[in-house]
């Protein structure tokens, strides 16, 4: 079988011992299966799962309603995007791992760290790894943050990636990850 392979498919080059054709081959499917991914990412739209417009103007909804929850001082309403079960990292480091840890962490943050702050975010990519999975990535400013005495001063620009999942028709963040640059 894989003479006929190598005699209809002359290739310079090679010789045309099954053995060689073999190497061929598989060497072929590995450097395929290395280049996919990165031709699917490139393309963006291949990497796409959703074909719901109304799901990517929800995830953009989820996005703005952080920004607009933290901006009001809402613990509370920021928390309710999360799953049950999220993960949140916020700018300072701290980590949470259930909506009522981030709750207490937010409000925390809000009132010890993050004083008076205004967050502003850019998202920079979207994409839907599945019809039920969003990746967001963006950048953010916190606007006013004062660091106060004995504080590590960070700052206040950096990236975020939110990992949101679409359960019973709603989309929540599964993951939120607040990074400083």
């Amino acid at each position: 079988m894989l003479q006929v392979i190598a005699k209809k498919h002359k290739l310079p080059g090679l010789r045309q011992e099954p053995r060689c054709v073999l190497v061929s081959i598989v060497m072929f499917t590995v450097i395929m299966t290395i280049l996919s991914p990165v031709e699917w990412s490139l393309a963006g739209s291949a990497q796409d799962r959703t074909d719901q417009p109304n799901d990517r103007k929800a995830v953009r909804e989820v996005i703005r309603a952080f920004e607009q929850a933290w901006n009001s001082d809402d613990a509370e309403a920021l928390s309710l995007l999360f799953s049950e079960n999220a993960s949140f990292t916020s700018p300072s480091g701290a980590s949470a791992e259930s909506r009522a840890e981030i709750r207490a962490l937010c409000a925390r943050e809000r009132r010890e760290v993050f004083v008076e702050t205004t967050l502003t975010q850019s998202v920079t990519h979207a994409k839907f790894p599945a019809a039920d999975q969003a990746v967001v990535e963006g950048t953010f400013e916190l606007k006013g943050y004062q660091p106060g005495f004995g504080v590590i001063e960070l700052s206040p620009e950096g990236t975020f990636t939110f990992r949101l999942r679409k359960q019973g028709g709603q989309w929540t963040i599964v993951m939120a990850r607040i990074t400083r640059t």
